[in-house]
């Protein structure tokens, strides 16, 4: 058909397109003519951030949160920078290690919205949403465009496909909280059948009460707490069903109801101890011995804290791989479910045999005054001798280096667990020790000794709470020809040393401890009699009270802070004669791997004499120690080859701060006991944790110097000499100004 023939012919257009056409019809024309003025270079980069789909998180941050810190907040999502050392470790040449910033995921975005939003309802606030947004660089936009423009601008064809710069991104997050939500009511289900007796304790210490905001967390806490309660009064299978929150409608406010299935309630029958068969030690423990570890009595009701200290005793002993205390299921499965409540149910621990021998090795050194200082410690370990539980240790050391200063000791130790006497040990042992030195002052130290005493627990709830009462006879002789050795040291002696000794033990790791505290104390004497004319014995008192705290920063072990606080005091109570004295091996020694590591082994002392020297010892002691162990190399997801060797590693800061005084800390003790005679240690380690200790490495530094002298000098140090600090003196001069010490387990 032609235009001619068309039934539109002669019609205007725009009485075709309609009233509304014509404006559509301008629209198009001007879009026509914008797209023909274009030009083919992009946009500017500010324009077009939605190009970027892979940038990097530099930073996190939260807006509209004011009941929940950012802090807090940081620790809910998974989007995070990258930390500092991490990012560093990964750009070293040759390693694969650490890792870089985190690349920008939305879905992983998405997922830190849902747990925030989940985060705030469980701690109140039901209304609360939370939403995210993402600030691209600029600078490092307006880079990543220049680059796409210069790769499409150049011929050469070699640089074509250049990797683009990264784009830093900024993470916001912002929450609209909206109002907290009280609590207007809880209720308790599955409780209303429990005996009155335990209606008072149910009622006390309620750790959720109306009129409080809702808290998913406080609600966790009062299902623990009365579920506990259950299973310490014979309900071993008592469960929390559920927690459910009812919102009101048109209030703030919110109803818990908390669900419990209690189950039955039992008494301890019979105690039947099984062997596990299939283990590779074939070797048994006495039945009277184990039965002596128990805390539970037939015929009480179930108590999990009873079952679990009886555990840790059994563990004590340190025969066994594997111990268990459970009821025995297979008879209640047999009794009708309407007979179970009171039953009393047989009691059956389980139990698997270590291997008898063991033969650990150990190894030390450093640097000292008198050059490069080595030993090593073997042990010959067998347990259940008599199968009995009873421990046989024997225990060599020795250091051969450095030549002029060798040392020599050996221990055998006994341990009977059980002597009819509950849970009272008996532990004995014999000891000999020698100590040659062969450069002025000579000397030569000889030592033999036996003790007997015992452990007992004074916990109880746990076994963590022990005092342990000791008794020694030494034989101790002291050869030289040197007089300040003569003047201060008794040449023979025969010694009675009753003393005690206190352990708390709240730290939550016995080997490598990452929180909690260790709290000790010991208390000797030396007791004077003279049943050897030519021998005769030490009189003193000697206080060691101890305290370790360890605090996780991090909650799982990465970050933590190591403090260790000691005091040591001597009263001499015959100071004018000198053979009344404590013998080498009872006093205290400054400077070394456990102490100021900055020093020597044996390197520190204070006297107003300048000739004595630190070989010999004091009798008054304090020291602080404080670490920051960190594991530089974190891993969320399971672990390859290297994530799980490189996991093990820390890295160590430490500050050691302390002195060792002979009896003017008794005598003149305003001169002696001031700031400026206390050492001073700054420096780094390394530690790899194991499950027999940690492989240790530190090197230390003087920080200050209360002699001034800055050298590797074992001389006493006096009140009127003047101190320095080490910023006038060369950090890496080893034995001077820095040690280096190594070993097995932490430092403390």
């Amino acid at each position: 058909m032609n235009a001619m023939n068309s039934p539109y012919s002669g019609i205007p257009p725009w009485r075709i397109i309609g009233p509304f056409g014509r404006w559509l019809v301008l629209l198009l024309l001007f879009a026509g003519a914008g797209t023909a003025g274009a030009q083919p270079t992009a946009p500017a980069p500010e324009e077009q951030p939605q190009n970027i789909t892979t940038g990097q998180v530099v930073a996190v941050a939260f807006q509209g949160n004011h009941a929940l810190s950012s802090d807090e907040l940081a620790t809910v999502t998974t989007t995070k920078v990258t930390g500092v050392l991490s990012r560093f470790a990964h750009k070293l040449p040759l390693l694969s290690v650490g890792s870089d910033y985190e690349t920008l995921s939305p879905a992983t975005l998405e997922r830190d919205t849902a747990a925030l939003n989940q985060y705030y309802h469980d701690h109140g606030f039901i209304d609360a949403r939370s939403s995210y947004h993402v600030n691209a660089g600029r600078e490092d936009l307006h880079n990543y465009y220049e680059s796409i423009r210069r790769e499409r601008l150049t011929k050469t064809a070699g640089a074509k496909g250049a990797p683009l710069p990264q784009v830093g991104d900024t993470v916001i997050f912002t929450i609209q909280e909206g109002p907290a939500y009280d609590i207007s009511r809880v209720s308790i289900a599955g409780l209303e059948s429990l005996p009155n007796e335990f209606q008072t304790e149910l009622n006390e210490h309620v750790t959720m009460k109306t009129g409080k905001r809702w808290s998913r967390t406080a609600a966790a806490s009062e299902v623990q707490r009365l579920t506990n309660i259950l299973i310490e009064h014979g309900y071993p299978n008592a469960r929390s069903d559920s927690i459910v929150v009812q919102h009101i409608a048109g209030f703030h406010s919110v109803n818990v109801l908390l669900y419990f299935r209690p189950g039955h309630r039992y008494r301890y029958g019979p105690v039947h101890i099984v062997f596990d068969t299939t283990a590779e030690e074939k070797s048994r423990v006495a039945s009277k011995v184990i039965l002596a570890q128990l805390y539970i009595d037939s015929g009480h009701w179930y108590k999990l804290s009873e079952v679990q200290r009886s555990e840790a005793a059994l563990s004590k002993l340190g025969d066994f791989d594997l111990f268990r205390i459970a009821l025995d299921t297979n008879f209640i499965n047999q009794i009708p479910d309407s007979l179970r409540d009171s039953a009393a149910v047989p009691v059956e621990v389980f139990l698997r045999m270590k291997k008898l021998g063991q033969v650990p090795l150990g190894v030390s050194g450093g640097q000292s005054s008198q050059g490069f200082v080595f030993g090593f410690t073997a042990e010959l370990i067998y347990r259940n001798l008599t199968r009995v539980a009873d421990f046989f240790n024997l225990q060599i050391s020795y250091q051969p280096f450095p030549t002029t200063l060798t040392r020599f000791s050996s221990s055998l130790d006994y341990t009977l667990p059980y002597i009819g006497l509950g849970r009272v040990p008996l532990v004995t042992g014999l000891g000999y020790s020698h100590q040659n030195e062969t450069v002025n002052p000579v000397f030569t130290f000889t030592s033999y000794s036996a003790h007997a005493g015992s452990n007992l627990i004074l916990s109880h709830d746990d076994n963590k709470t022990t005092l342990s009462p000791d008794f020694l006879i030494a034989y101790v002789n002291t050869s030289t020809t040197a007089p300040i050795i003569k003047q201060t040291a008794p040449p023979q002696q025969v010694n009675l040393i009753p003393s005690i000794s206190y352990q708390d033990n709240r730290a939550n790791d016995l080997v490598n401890p990452t929180a909690g505290n260790i709290l000790s104390a010991s208390f000797e004497v030396g007791l004077p009699t003279d049943l050897f004319a030519t021998s005769p014995s030490s009189y003193y008192l000697k206080l060691v009270p101890q305290i370790k705290y360890y605090f996780d920063l991090s909650s799982h072990g990465t970050a933590v802070i190591a403090t260790r606080f000691q005091v040591g005091a001597t009263k001499l109570l015959m100071p004018s004669d000198s053979q009344r004295d404590p013998s080498l091996d009872r006093r205290f020694y400054g400077g070394g791997a456990t102490s100021n590591r900055s020093w020597g082994e044996q390197s520190l002392i204070v006297s107003k004499n300048p000739s004595d020297t630190a070989l010999l010892g004091g009798y008054n002691d304090l020291e602080f120690n404080l670490e920051l162990r960190y594991a530089p190399f974190q891993y969320k997801e399971a672990f390859t080859t290297w994530q799980s060797f490189s996991s093990a590693l820390r890295l160590v800061l430490f500050y050691d701060l302390g002195n060792v005084w002979n009896n003017i800390a008794w005598t003149n003790p305003a001169q002696a006991l001031t700031f400026k005679m206390m050492a001073q240690t700054v420096g780094w380690g390394l530690r790899y944790n194991t499950f027999f200790g940690a492989l240790r490495v530190d090197w230390g530094f003087k920080l200050y110097d209360p002699s001034g002298r800055f050298d590797g000098s074992q001389s006493a140090i006096t009140p009127d000499m003047t101190g320095g600090w080490i910023f006038k003196h060369k950090f890496l001069s080893l034995g001077n100004t820095s040690n280096i010490h190594f070993g097995i387990g932490q430092a403390f």
